[in-house]
């Protein structure tokens, strides 16, 4: 009796195991399905509709912080700096912080008042020849108020005792119009030539033709050739790097190189980008991955561009990134390296620093971020005296 209420026992208990497991069998399949469907729709959706990807790749919807008072530098830390207003050749209109450099100039201004005065002593201040000019290229996602970027152009301005024009893209800040890659490319040229504009006999520079304009394909000066220097250094994070990188490399080509290109955790182009990001794991599909190239419309090809700066080049890449890999600075760097070679010119034109306790955002908060920036300030000098040497000579 014992044995059979067992056996009674142990096929009541069974009865539920074998009903779940049949639902379980039987819903796995839609389970899957419905799976598949969702990633082929988010796959569709990132390759036909370009305005789904932009929101990923520049991240501009998210203005952070939200309480900057742009038109008032003074009020997040920046007291020796103005905001102005930089027009764009296709009718935008840009937000941006031109930052004394650290001195003299910078302490005058503290005592002026907002008008007229005031921008007067901007302007001169920007005309004398002993100070370099920075232009500062953010990464995706904020805007120019983010405390790690003021703290950037801060140091940028104390410690190479330059000027520094911190500009938020379209879409950014308070910034007007939509981000693209080619929108972004026009910001760029737009604030080179407000700069240069300003500064007077220091340059007669003009900013590079855009794509599709007389001289704009041009090839990079070869080495022995003149090609008169640009006083600016173009320093890009992140997302700017793709931007600054495009800029040094127009700039080449259009024979007006500029002073010095700095790289603060680049990437090679922007495929690599999204693979090798946290949240592209949900893309590493073998499948998926041979499409990207032809799905992405900013591609943001910095490996190639690089290899036509004329310019010396700077690349930080910080052990730690856990958002762009370090291995993307170190080949981006070999690129740097490889077109210095085609060109004839000193591979040490091109110098890569690996930080090892830094990650994405805090390289310049790194001892050595600062001696190689003083390094490379004196490298670009010497650069620039050769090429005017040759200018002189021709």
């Amino acid at each position: 009796l014992v044995l059979l209420e067992d056996k009674s026992c142990q096929t009541v208990e069974r009865r539920p195991v074998g009903r779940a497991r049949g639902w379980f069998a039987g819903t796995l399949p839609w389970v899957v399905t419905a799976a598949l469907v969702c990633y082929a729709a988010l796959v569709l959706t990132l390759a036909l509709a370009p305005s789904t990807q932009r929101v990923l790749v520049f991240g501009n919807w998210l203005q952070f912080p939200f309480w900057v008072d742009f038109a008032d530098p003074g009020s997040v830390g920046l007291p020796h700096a103005r905001h102005v207003w930089i027009p764009t050749d296709d009718g935008e209109r840009l937000g941006a912080w031109h930052v004394l450099p650290a001195g003299p100039a910078a302490v005058a201004a503290l005592a002026l008042e907002d008008g007229e005065a005031r921008e007067e002593a901007f302007d001169v201040a920007l005309q004398a020849p002993d100070a370099p000019v920075v232009l500062f290229f953010h990464g995706n996602s904020g805007n120019r108020g983010w405390p790690k970027r003021r703290e950037i152009v801060k140091l940028l301005s104390a410690l190479m005792r330059a000027h520094v024009v911190a500009v938020d893209y379209r879409g950014f800040g308070d910034s007007t119009g939509v981000p693209s890659e080619e929108g972004v490319a026009e910001d760029a040229r737009a604030v080179l030539r407000w700069a240069t504009s300003r500064m007077g006999r220091r340059t007669a520079a003009r900013a590079p033709p855009a794509a599709g304009e007389e001289g704009a394909a041009g090839e990079a000066e070869a080495p022995g050739e003149c090609a008169p220097v640009v006083p600016v250094f173009l320093y890009g994070q992140s997302l700017g790097t793709g931007v600054a990188t495009r800029l040094a490399e127009d700039m080449s080509r259009a024979g007006r190189p500029p002073l010095g290109l700095v790289l603060d955790a680049p990437f090679t182009n922007m495929t690599n980008a999204a693979m090798s990001h946290p949240a592209g794991a949900i893309l590493r599909v073998p499948v998926v991955v041979s499409l990207m190239p032809a799905m992405l419309r900013d591609r943001f090809p910095s490996h190639e561009r690089i290899q036509g700066v004329a310019s010396p080049v700077l690349i930080f890449h910080g052990a730690l990134d856990g958002m762009i890999p370090v291995a993307e600075g170190r080949r981006l760097a070999e690129y740097a390296r490889t077109g210095k070679r085609a060109r004839g010119d000193d591979e040490e034109l091109a110098r890569y620093v690996e930080l090892p306790t830094a990650g994405h955002t805090d390289i310049y908060s790194k001892p050595m971020w600062a001696v190689e920036m003083q390094r490379f300030t004196a490298l670009a000098a010497d650069w620039q005296e050769r090429q005017e040497g040759v200018c002189e000579a021709s």
